[in-house]
């Protein structure tokens, strides 16, 4: 796909799978204290923390999320 709408071209340097046994990633416990610490942390250098690592590992917390940083972005 990236070669078709980048024009990318090669093989990987690296590739991964991880596989969740209970299907998602399951977040620890005190992982929205962590995350709000990180973002400020970031937002102090205009650094926008995006992803499944963040706010959530599905599709639609993906989707949300890109809302969420395309108004801190703007703000900026």
């Amino acid at each position: 796909d990236i070669g078709i709408v980048l024009g990318a071209s090669g093989t990987p340097t690296h590739a991964s799978v991880v596989r969740w046994q209970r299907g998602v990633a399951q977040y620890s416990l005190g992982h929205r204290d962590r995350v709000r610490a990180a973002v400020t942390a970031a937002r102090t250098h205009r650094i926008a923390l995006a992803g499944a690592d963040y706010y959530g590992p599905g599709v639609n917390d993906l989707c949300i999320d890109t809302a969420r940083i395309l108004d801190e972005v703007r703000a900026w």
